[in-house]
């Protein structure tokens, strides 16, 4: 096998995980697609591509398996893939520090606060989660959104609105998400819990 083969076998590989993320690909099936990249001649190569390879995956556990949630070598893509794993939203010098343990190297805080944001949603102070730690669905979250949208626009331009009062306003009103069972004090215990910061959301009119 030629250097230019393998060099391509590389970066192809690379490509191939990279189109896997959010397909639900776990590792077994990851490392079946990478090692057919070689010919059957080449077949004493095939752990040292997929060695090549998964140096970029970063898995996130899934029941009983190993599914690919992120590809790169960012820190960015680390607490992705953490945040996939995770059932709960978490603070970023948590994530610096599960990311630490992957790395095996110390990670600083203001970067990782800086990195946390790029990947996740702001929950509370500090505490950065996905979507779906938030508890709506796609739709859900755009009814949402119009209905914050609407409640701002509707008052004095020069308002700052707290989160908490949003959500009584919402309360208030027969929306999709209103009227959706538990969503409300999900919502509230997002950004009002005991032990978080409640969120201020400052909105003004051009």
């Amino acid at each position: 096998m030629s250097q230019l083969f393998w060099e391509q076998s590389v970066r192809e590989s690379r490509r191939l995980l990279q189109s896997g993320v959010e397909q639900n690909w776990d590792e077994t099936y990851c490392k079946q697609l990478v090692t057919a990249l070689l010919p059957e001649s080449a077949h004493e190569f095939r752990g040292l591509l997929w060695d090549q390879a998964r140096k970029g995956c970063n898995f996130a556990r899934n029941g009983d398996r190993n599914v690919l949630a992120s590809y790169g070598w960012g820190l960015e893509r680390v607490f992705e893939a953490i945040l996939q794993e995770s059932s709960v939203p978490m603070h970023f010098s948590a994530l610096a520090e599960q990311a630490a343990q992957r790395l095996g190297k110390d990670i600083d805080l203001a970067r990782a606060r800086n990195e946390a944001a790029e990947v996740g949603i702001l929950l509370s102070r500090g505490v950065y989660g996905l979507e779906r730690h938030i508890g709506l669905t796609e739709i859900e979250l755009s009814a949402l959104q119009e209905e914050v949208e609407d409640i701002v626009w509707s008052g004095p331009s020069d308002r700052q609105w707290h989160a908490s009062e949003i959500l009584t306003v919402l309360a208030e009103r027969e929306t999709i998400v209103s009227t959706r069972e538990g969503i409300l004090t999900h919502l509230r215990a997002l950004v009002t819990g005991p032990e978080r910061d409640a969120v201020a959301l400052a909105f003004k009119s051009d």
